[in-house]
């Protein structure tokens, strides 16, 4: 969540970035019913990540819909949009301690 909150207030909102771990049984649900209510409440940003292909399916909201954007794999760093300075390269994300 963006924006100024107290310790106090219960936070109430819309994400500007959303984060999901595939898993083959909820494939269709992180694809389809979550990306519906993602681009519905105007998420700016949804990551699908992939373990098992160890990749990261990028969807940005274009004013309208979430349409997908591109797809990183172990050999490429990713960037959020909104916090364009924070860079992360994909192969610590599927293997933090490389031998």
């Amino acid at each position: 969540m963006c924006g100024s909150y107290g310790r106090s207030k219960r936070i109430v909102g819309i994400p500007v970035l959303v984060i999901e771990i595939l898993s083959p049984s909820t494939a269709s649900i992180d694809f389809v019913g979550k990306m519906n209510i993602y681009q519905r409440v105007g998420v700016e940003e949804y990551w699908i990540v992939d373990p098992a292909l160890k990749a990261i399916y990028v969807y940005r909201h274009d004013g309208t819909r979430l349409a997908f954007n591109e797809e990183y794999g172990i050999r490429r760093t990713i960037s959020p949009g909104r916090f364009s300075d924070l860079l992360i390269p994909v192969r610590e994300l599927f293997d933090p301690h490389p031998t």
